[in-house]
């Protein structure tokens, strides 16, 4: 019988069953604890723990068939019967235990701590119901709790109850109901479901015809339509039965056959064979009108309506209803009844093995001038890419990212790269070397404005000066897509233009400018100083009885002193200062922003550069000097001539004077 009960009930609570317990209030004792209860428990004297079981009291709990314990103040266990191994864990209960360790669950634990403060606080015995024990033993138990005074201690002695059979019984009983309930529900509902389900597949049913007549209604309307549309496509339409052609590569399959290209190259004779089995059952009058027959019955007896050179096509039609293809498209020749040969179009709808048709549709467009019209734009296009490659000047094609599109061989050769090299490369990155496009670029500006722009560039990578126009290039609706870039070498024409500039505009013994030239340097250089007040000083300067150098020792020899002292001038003048030669030996200079005596310093540098000079001549030496006048510009002086006047006036002061010197003329 211990053994028994320590095993425990083989009964095991779930959280929910222990929920329905607590909702129960009415449940019967089981044996007479108020009895119990009501009897007085004193025993006095000290006793050791260990001998609590040896006292009246002890040996009267001891003797309980339900659990009983006795429970200091604090909340431990003092002393615990034989029969409370029904709520103890597996390790038991032992002296010292805290009272809330007995509990499966916290909210039990702190039922039990309430009703275990009642008794302290109030001083009188408590009821309740609660589930003890831990690990595998657990008992739903009426708990007692009454205040004793025993073995000189206050105590709270706890008696357990144990109801877990009733309870049991209870829950059973409850979750049979449910269980009937759940039961009776379940085939309410599935009765209502099975119902519902009739009554919609009665619906489904009455749909399902109404369906099938408004749908027998529309295939006919449809048949219809289809059969006026068919009649009336502006295009060729042949129908074809082709059941027997795929029962033939059925057949092959069944044999092991997979590879069906590999079998017609090796069996030409089965497309013969193919041909054969195909059926032509209807054409529209399209078909009839493409081909030239007097009607659908002369076509349709025409055992061959495709020229030799079409034999691809029906090639592709077999093979794609051998691979299960549903759509074939190809161009191809077909002859007419009167032998005449077209370009065509062929689109073949094949039935695949799912459809419910064993028929192929087979439209036929006529593109004989849509080819002739490509072969023509081919050629057009040939000539013009000759021609955009015959043109000398660089072309190039560039989209609006600067990106080249297309250059000619010119373009091609001058950079040295193939032409496949240099498209989809940007411009600037290409001839400028640029990670952006340079700010005077005229592509740049025709993608803000739209309009052509010109423009003169020296191009360092193409090696030379060129005229580059870029001309708008619009798509159809007249939207900006790019330009057309031409660039036309002109170094040439510049290195041309540039030499006669330089003969138009210069001496060409001493490379000063010329008499013309000059003065209409000085006259700029008038304007401004009369305009905004600054000095200018002129100089007339004449080397000194250059007619005996060249009597003496030939023209050659004077030409040489006037080369020399045209270098002499240049090395010491200023950038800003203006020299040429006026006539014969006689030279003129300008000084812009100088006045007389700064001029005259100059000149000083000049005559003795010149004096130092030693010209050879076979083998004679001389030596030769200058003389020059300076003339500064002043209010009364009222064009640029007069002051040239001046100069000269200064120049024959100097001669008078006897030569080699610098004279300013003295204003009177």
């Amino acid at each position: 019988m211990a053994d028994k009960e320590k095993e425990g009930p083989s009964f095991e609570f779930e959280e929910t069953d222990f929920d329905l317990l607590k909702a129960d209030g009415d449940l019967a004792e089981t044996i007479d604890v108020g009895a119990l209860f009501t009897s007085e428990f004193t025993e006095t004297g000290s006793f050791d723990v260990s001998m609590y079981d040896q006292t009246g009291l002890g040996k009267l709990l001891n003797g309980l068939p339900i659990p009983a314990m006795m429970i200091s103040r604090s909340g431990t266990v003092v002393f615990a019967n034989a029969s409370c191994e029904k709520i103890a864990s597996d390790n038991g209960i032992s002296p010292g235990l805290h009272f809330q360790n007995l509990f499966t669950r916290q909210d039990q634990a702190e039922r039990a701590q309430e009703l275990f403060k009642r008794v302290i606080s109030q001083g009188k015995p408590q009821v309740g119901e609660v589930l003890f024990g831990k690990d595998r033993r657990k008992v739903v138990g009426r708990l007692h709790l009454r205040s004793v005074r025993a073995w000189d201690e206050h105590l709270i002695l706890a008696v357990v109850e144990d109801l877990t059979a009733e309870k049991k019984k209870i829950i059973i009983a409850r979750k049979h109901q449910e269980l009937s309930r759940q039961t009776r529900e379940e085939l309410e509902n599935r009765v209502q479901d099975r119902t519902a389900e009739l009554i919609k597949a009665n619906k489904k049913l009455q749909y399902e015809i109404a369906y099938r007549k408004r749908a027998e209604v529309l295939l006919r309307k449809s048949e219809s339509k289809f059969r006026a549309m068919f009649e009336t496509a502006p295009v060729a339409i042949m129908e074809i039965e082709i059941s027997a052609l795929k029962a033939a590569i059925q057949t092959l399959r069944k044999t092991g056959m997979d590879d069906f290209s590999a079998h017609l190259e090796d069996n030409s004779e089965f497309l013969v064979e193919a041909w054969d089995l195909v059926q032509m059952v209807d054409v529209n009058d399209a078909a009839v009108k493409l081909y030239r027959a007097s009607g659908k019955s002369e076509l349709l007896k025409t055992p061959s309506i495709f020229a030799p050179e079409a034999i691809d096509l029906f090639r592709e039609i077999v093979l794609a209803i051998a691979d299960e293809t549903p759509v074939v498209e190809i161009e191809t020749i077909t002859r007419t009844c009167d032998r005449k040969l077209l370009n065509v179009l062929v689109r073949a709808a094949l039935p695949v093995s799912s459809s419910p048709t064993k028929r192929a549709i087979i439209t036929i467009m006529d593109i004989t001038q849509l080819k002739q019209a490509q072969e023509a734009l081919a050629m057009i296009k040939r000539e013009w890419e000759r021609t955009f490659d015959a043109v000398p000047d660089l072309l190039a094609i560039m989209d609006m990212k600067h990106r080249i599109i297309r250059v000619n061989k010119a373009m091609a050769l001058r950079v040295g790269k193939r032409a496949e090299e240099i498209v989809g490369q940007h411009c600037f990155e290409l001839f400028h070397q640029t990670r952006i496009p340079l700010q005077n670029c005229p592509h740049k500006k025709l993608i803000t404005d739209g309009k052509q722009h010109v423009a003169e560039i020296v191009d360092d990578y193409l090696g030379g000066t060129f005229m580059v126009s870029v001309t708008p290039l619009t798509d159809d609706l007249g939207d900006l897509i790019g330009c057309v870039h031409v660039a036309r070498d002109i170094t040439e024409r510049k290195r041309l233009e540039e030499k006669l500039t330089l003969l138009a505009t210069s001496d060409p013994l001493t490379g000063l400018l010329n008499r013309r030239h000059f003065m209409e340097s000085l006259g700029m250089a008038y304007r401004n100083a009369k305009r905004y007040g600054h000095p200018l000083s002129v100089c007339l300067c004449d080397l000194d009885y250059f007619k005996f150098i060249n009597d003496t020792y030939g023209h050659q020899a004077g030409d040489k002193v006037l080369a020399v002292f045209g270098e002499i001038i240049r090395y010491e003048l200023r950038s800003t200062d203006i020299a040429g030669r006026y006539g014969g030996d006689e030279f003129i200079l300008a000084f812009p922003h100088t006045n007389a005596t700064d001029a005259r310093e100059c000149l000083e540098r000049v005559r003795l550069h010149l004096q130092r000079i030693v010209f050879k001549e076979d083998n004679s030496k001389f030596q030769t000097t200058c003389t020059a006048g300076i003339a500064e510009l002043h209010h009364e002086l009222n064009a640029a001539e007069s002051l040239v006047r001046s100069a000269d006036k200064a120049l024959y002061e100097g001669k008078a004077q006897g030569r080699n010197q610098v004279v300013i003329l003295k204003r009177t």
